[in-house]
């Protein structure tokens, strides 16, 4: 998983990046979500002013926010990182520009 994730990560090409992340949906893991802060952070540009998600490829989203899932939660609790700050990014995001569906999916619950 890490090996893949990390190609996810050093990969720009969006296509080849969905693909990657698309099979590794359904693989918890507890560093995945670490792993692929840069790609959040890319995904998920914000200015001050607008929190759109960068692409409107659902799939690759949901794919995405799905490493969020209950393997992450130590991660997110941690005071000294970053990940919970990206989490709540991605969660404005996805709730402020009506892109509640990408986090739909009952498991995440």
């Amino acid at each position: 998983m890490c090996y893949l994730a990390s190609h996810a990560v050093a990969c720009h090409l969006p296509q080849v990046r969905g693909s990657i992340l698309k099979s590794l949906k359904d693989v918890p893991d507890v560093s995945k979500a670490s792993i692929l802060i840069p790609v959040f952070e890319e995904s998920f540009e914000a200015s001050e002013k607008d929190t759109t998600p960068v692409t409107t490829d659902q799939e690759f989203l949901v794919a995405l926010v799905r490493a969020f899932d209950r393997s992450a939660a130590k991660a997110l609790n941690d005071q000294e990182g970053t990940l919970w700050q990206i989490f709540v990014k991605v969660l404005r995001a996805c709730l402020t520009n009506g892109m509640y569906h990408v986090v739909s999916d009952p498991r995440l619950h």
